[in-house]
């Protein structure tokens, strides 16, 4: 729950041009979210879990590094979410990795 509140604040950071405090709102996240991954599993039982946590969090970073001008950070932070989200088989955000991928590639209409 703190990490989605975190990746929320960055979201809102985002939209309102703080880049940077943004994109440290979304790492905070996805801290969180790797933290969580050492619960066992009786202990946690949250939608969505902390791997997907962790995936948006760093693919809202990614989002925001795009936007402060950070092209090949925003890239790192969206492969490195999409590799996540292959993995635990999230197809919706496999999509929104590609999309945000092919907007690094300044070849969209």
């Amino acid at each position: 729950l703190r990490s989605r509140a975190l990746d929320g604040l960055g979201r809102v950071a985002r939209e309102s041009g703080e880049y940077l405090a943004s994109v440290r709102l979304h790492t905070l996240a996805s801290q969180v979210a790797i933290g969580c991954l050492s619960l066992s599993p009786s202990r946690l039982r949250v939608r969505p879990t902390p791997e997907a946590c962790w995936a948006n969090a760093v693919s809202n970073a990614g989002v925001a590094e795009f936007r402060a001008g950070n092209l090949e950070a925003a890239r790192r932070c969206h492969e490195a979410a999409m590799s996540v989200r292959l993995r635990i088989g999230e197809p919706r955000g496999v999509s929104s990795c590609l999309g945000n991928l092919a907007l690094l590639t300044g070849d969209v209409a």
